[in-house]
């Protein structure tokens, strides 16, 4: 239903705007993770105040580090390895701060699709990624299953 008050140019200018996100889903894709970013943000101010936002995840990992007891050290905890970024990134920089480091996936992928993701996105063909530390274990199987027999 149109607006009344809405400008004709305007009204041409949505219209476009809505038919480019309907034909390209790559555009639609950006729009709609934008939102949700928006969302995600709005309610990260709505619950804790104004949190530290940061523009990637290194830049957040590097600030989490900061906090670590460097006498103590710390356990990794890591849910959704796929090919082991996270785990490969503080291994290479914090090894010899980290006592253990626990990855649960089924690495298979999704199990449902998520976003613009199919079922199986982020899939390694069901084998844990080839880290070779002692400080690391594998959990493998669905985290109902494998977090229980802990």
């Amino acid at each position: 239903m149109k607006n009344a008050n809405t400008h004709p140019i305007i009204a041409a200018i949505q219209s476009r705007i809505f038919l480019i996100l309907i034909k390209f889903n790559p555009i639609r894709t950006y729009f709609l993770m934008s939102g949700l970013i928006i969302r995600h943000i709005a309610l990260m101010n709505y619950t804790f105040g104004n949190p530290n936002l940061y523009l990637n995840r290194e830049t957040l990992w590097k600030k989490m580090f900061q906090t670590v007891d460097k006498k103590k050290g710390f356990r990794g905890v890591e849910f959704g390895v796929a090919w082991g970024y996270l785990t490969n990134y503080w291994l290479n920089r914090y090894e010899e701060h980290i006592e253990s480091w626990h990855g649960y996936d089924r690495f298979l992928g999704l199990p449902s699709e998520f976003m613009s993701h199919k079922v199986g996105a982020f899939s390694n063909l069901g084998h844990p990624p080839k880290i070779d530390s002692p400080k690391v274990c594998w959990h493998v199987g669905d985290i109902e299953s494998t977090l229980v027999q802990q």
